[in-house]
């Protein structure tokens, strides 16, 4: 029975076989970019298992996952190309015209939209408009609004990769946030309470300033205005401003005083005080648009306490790595495997 690869003998196996199997899978598919993907997704695949202590045979499970990827990339094109429509059909298509019914719905949708942008503040409703109307950037809205590019910015905060959506009807104003982490300043309406919708529950407010972020298995709004009420699972709690409460589906935490360092990346700092790696290096990618995995369940859960700036976030997350000592596999441009330090040979 073949001996398992542990997960600190990726690094050897990425050493040895990331520049030949980035050149056979290259040869195999014409476009750069594609293989590139390829690439990645594979050692994506390869590191996840042998992280798991399940990974036999490394190389020849490298080369398969490759081939099965290169595979499936060929039946997409394939099918891709059996959905195409020929001339004689593109000529059958009706007019591409809205039909009645949707140009009602969508003028619906424009009256509801109208309603909640008009329900914003009025200088958030001036950035706003400024922003995504006009295209202007954040200086040039401070500019023309005699405020400062921070203050412009406060007006449409939310987080890179953060996942954000509108429902609308007649009665309410409503969003829903995924994932990630936005702020929200909210006009006085008591007749349409604006509430925002996350994987954990629902925040409810009448007219308040509040931030939200979701994680993986758990949400934290934290209140800078007024009052909002959080129904969560079968419980519902409320907090006031200054105070934050986390909710996962279950029920809603008792309000506490809000940790500075939530609200700090509405001012491009970032900032965690004993938190768990994993969620540290997720969040800096989030700021910098790069891929890192940690492999092993110690070290992803170990406390850090970081300070660090949006703009520098690549750079923070590698001074991270040094000074945790972790050995780092960097597979292509973007992605990062983090393997816990080798011990020394005193402690063994």
């Amino acid at each position: 029975m073949p001996t398992p690869v542990e997960s600190t003998d990726v690094a050897q196996l990425c050493a040895a076989h990331y520049r030949p199997l980035h050149a056979h899978v290259r040869r195999k598919l014409p476009q750069r970019s594609d293989a590139d993907d390829v690439v990645q997704e594979t050692w994506l695949r390869v590191v996840k298992v042998a992280a798991s202590g399940l990974l036999s045979n490394g190389r020849a499970y490298l080369y398969r996952v490759a081939h099965n990827l290169i595979a499936d990339h060929y039946r997409l094109i394939q099918r891709r190309r059996e959905e195409a429509l020929d001339d004689a059909q593109l000529q059958a298509i009706a007019d591409p015209a809205p039909l009645p019914e949707q140009c009602l719905l969508d003028a619906e949708q424009l009256r509801h939209l109208d309603a909640i942008i008009a329900a914003l503040p009025p200088r958030s409703r001036e950035v706003f408009l400024l922003a995504r109307v006009e295209q202007l950037s954040l200086a040039d809205i401070g500019r023309q609004l005699g405020i400062s590019r921070q203050t412009a910015h406060g007006h449409l905060l939310r987080a890179p990769d953060s996942e954000l959506g509108v429902r609308i009807d007649a009665n309410r104003r409503a969003l829903q946030l995924r994932h990630g982490q936005a702020w929200f300043q909210v006009a006085p309406d008591r007749d349409r309470p604006f509430q925002v919708h996350t994987p954990h529950g629902t925040v409810t407010a009448v007219g308040t300033a509040f931030d939200i972020a979701v994680n993986g298995d758990a949400s934290v709004v934290t209140v800078t205005e007024h009052q909002v009420r959080v129904d969560s699972g079968s419980g519902s709690s409320e907090a006031a401003a200054g105070q934050q409460l986390r909710f996962d589906g279950t029920a809603p935490s008792a309000a506490l005083a809000a940790a500075p360092a939530q609200l700090a990346w509405r001012e491009r700092r970032l900032a965690w005080v004993s938190a768990p790696l994993a969620d540290v290096v997720q969040d800096l990618d989030r700021w910098h648009g790069g891929r890192t995995w940690i492999a092993g369940d110690a070290l992803r859960r170990q406390p850090v306490t970081v300070l660090a700036d949006a703009d520098t976030a690549a750079r923070s997350r590698d001074q991270l790595a040094a000074e945790l000592h972790v050995r780092v596999v960097r597979i292509g441009p973007n992605l990062q495997v983090w393997l816990p330090a080798k011990a020394s040979s005193d402690a063994r």
